[in-house]
This record gives structure tokens, C-alpha cells and sequence, in this order.
């Protein structure tokens, strides 16, 4: 791996542990959280539009667009009130162990299939290795 690479995963970490920080610091951390996503959207959304205009996605994904906006607005609602009540300490590990949730509910309803692969990277992430 390039020390590029290396260097933009550490600095995405660091800044993923500030931004948990802060809102846990913050005051009114619903608004706080809603204030990070317009920051986002201001510096994200030319990148968007360019993609937008020339990439073609298939009308039928729009519908997974919305319901990916959708239930993440539910997991920044629920991780601002979670923030409110509880520790850091205990919040941020649950929230982020929510992919082998996903993966463990999706594999018990039969529509995904997982392999070992698949398996080893969602308890390496889950563990903290990765």
C-alpha cells in the first residue's frame, strides 16, 4: 500500500474520532450532527453534480437512493439521541458494529449469502482491526 493511501485512511480516522467527539461534546448534538451534514453537502455537492451529469445510473436505483437517505437520517436522529443519553464509550462501538447486524439479519432472512471472506473482513472491521 502507498503511504498516500496509508496517510488518507489515518487522517480519515482521526477525523471520523473528531467529528464522534465533538458531537458528544456538543451542546445540542441533533443540531450539531445537522450542521456537519450541510457542511458536507456544501463541500460534496459540486463533486455530485458533476457525477450526476455525467455518469447514467439506472432510474430504478433512485428508489435505493432515497431509502439509503432515509435510513440515514434514522441513524444520525438515533446517534444524536444516543449521544444524549449515554457515554461515548458505549455508543460508538454499538453504532459501529451495526454492519455485522445488517449482514447477520439479512443472512438469517436468506437474501444475502455469505462467504468466509466476506465473514473474516466483518469481524476484522468489527474487532478493530481494520
Amino acid at each position: 500500500m502507498e503511504i498516500t493511501q496509508v496517510v488518507l485512511v489515518v487522517l480519515s480516522g482521526f477525523l471520523h474520532s473528531i467529528w464522534n467527539f465533538l458531537t458528544k461534546k456538543s451542546v445540542d448534538k441533533l443540531i450539531f450532527l445537522y450542521l456537519v451534514k450541510v457542511f458536507e453537502l456544501v463541500i460534496f455537492f459540486p463533486l455530485f453534480f458533476y457525477l450526476l451529469r455525467s455518469t447514467y445510473i439506472n432510474p430504478k436505483a433512485y428508489v435505493f437512493v432515497v431509502l439509503s437517505g432515509i435510513a440515514n437520517t434514522v441513524y444520525w436522529f438515533s446517534l444524536s439521541k444516543a449521544y444524549t443519553y449515554s457515554d461515548l464509550s458505549l455508543v460508538y462501538p454499538i453504532a459501529r458494529s451495526a454492519p455485522a447486524f445488517i449482514a447477520i439479519i439479512a443472512i438469517a432472512l436468506g437474501i444475502e449469502r455469505l462467504t468466509l471472506t466476506g465473514l473474516m473482513g466483518i469481524i476484522l472491521v468489527n474487532s478493530g482491526y481494520l
